[in-house]
């Protein structure tokens, strides 16, 4: 079997991202494949989310996409 590393990462916080990051590299290498799974929606209606709920909701399902790509 192909060898794995649990590292524990909060994806919303760059800096953790990159730690995450840099660890694969130092175990393996490289990236060669980066899967951005995470994701969350509140599911109210458009109208009645308030602009900080609209933030988060935004925040959580593209930041870790940017901060994982961009390290």
């Amino acid at each position: 079997g192909s060898p794995c590393i649990p590292i524990v990462a909060d994806a919303r916080d760059e800096a953790q991202v990159g730690r995450l990051v840099a660890r694969t590299v130092e175990q393996f290498g490289r990236v060669d494949i980066l899967v951005n799974n995470v994701g969350w929606s509140d599911r109210s209606p458009l109208a009645s989310l308030d602009y900080a709920s609209w933030r988060q909701e935004f925040s959580l399902n593209l930041d870790p996409a940017f901060f994982g790509s961009r390290a």
